[in-house]
């Protein structure tokens, strides 16, 4: 994996002053840990300033705009070809993920604008720390100075999901929307919930469990939910791992460059990466790969 060398130049300060002491008084600051990975971050010397980027209780800006909320699973047990169900599944998920995706691709120009200010040495605005303190909150970034290491980990999470990756796991995990958990609870990926009645009792979970199936109240929500799974949680650092690679050697991201890092998203291991490389071959998934935005972002 290419790492870029982090910039050299000297410290520089941003004056808190009274407005970050308001800010500062709404967070609920944690403890500083270390982060998830050294694959997942960049080493080396960095440019450092001094405001600390805090997750806690702030104004989000990262509620997704939703053009037509979906707000149900279509039946397509309605489909007596099979080729025609399939279609229609895709037909109906892909406009979802797309919209996704522009939102998430919205948010990193949003992160790259402020990492260009921060490496021409500009003091970062309000907004901007409030900014970047949101997105740390949302892709579960520990508290750390703002510095290249910071923005190199946060740019390595805010990146999209290839729609044929999305579409072949909702197809494989909700059995092409089929499952009761997508019809009743627009859950088309599996989400686990932990608080008792966030979601469905699964018929067959151990006595000792409790963890739930997820309740989502529109389809978008799931795919955001999903979308920020991959993009935030540890298992899934090979994955974003190789994004970054594919996104340095200028390849184009599609869901078969990436599938191999989610070895760890089922317990079925590489019997379920392999089941979802057959899904995106058998319905030639990497069509909707193709025109999706690549360089530049």
């Amino acid at each position: 994996m290419k790492i870029r060398k982090s910039m050299t130049h000297s410290m520089k300060k941003i004056v808190v002053g009274s407005l970050m002491i308001v800010t500062l008084a709404m967070l609920s600051v944690y403890v500083l840990k270390q982060p998830e990975s050294v694959s997942d971050s960049t080493a080396g010397s960095q440019s450092v300033q001094t405001m600390t980027v805090a997750t806690g209780t702030i104004t989000s800006p990262l509620k997704a705009r939703t053009s037509s909320p979906v707000t149900s699973v279509p039946d397509f047990t309605q489909y007596a070809d099979v080729k025609e169900k399939k279609q229609a599944f895709f037909d109906f998920l892909y406009p979802v993920v797309v919209e996704q995706n522009t939102f998430i691709r919205e948010q990193r120009a949003q992160v790259k604008r402020i990492k260009s200010r921060f490496e021409q040495q500009e003091t970062l605005s309000e907004k901007d720390t409030q900014l970047l303190m949101a997105y740390a909150k949302a892709y579960h970034i520990d508290e750390q100075p703002i510095s290249d290491d910071f923005f190199n980990l946060l740019l390595r999470r805010v990146d999209v999901i290839p729609p044929s990756l999305a579409l072949a796991q909702a197809a494989i995990e909700s059995g092409w929307g089929g499952s009761r958990f997508a019809q009743q609870g627009n859950n088309l990926f599996g989400h686990w919930c932990f608080s008792k009645g966030c979601g469905f009792v699964p018929a067959s979970r151990d006595g000792n469990k409790s963890h739930e199936v997820a309740k989502f109240q529109t389809v978008n929500e799931a795919v955001r939910k999903y979308m920020r799974n991959l993009n935030a949680f540890h298992p899934y650092t090979p994955m974003r791992d190789i994004r970054v690679e594919k996104r340095n050697d200028n390849e184009p991201i599609t869901g078969p460059a990436l599938v191999d890092g989610l070895i760890d998203y089922s317990e079925m291991k590489e019997e379920y990466t392999q089941k979802v490389i057959q899904m995106i071959r058998q319905n030639k998934l990497t069509r909707y790969d193709v025109g999706q935005p690549q360089a530049g972002l």
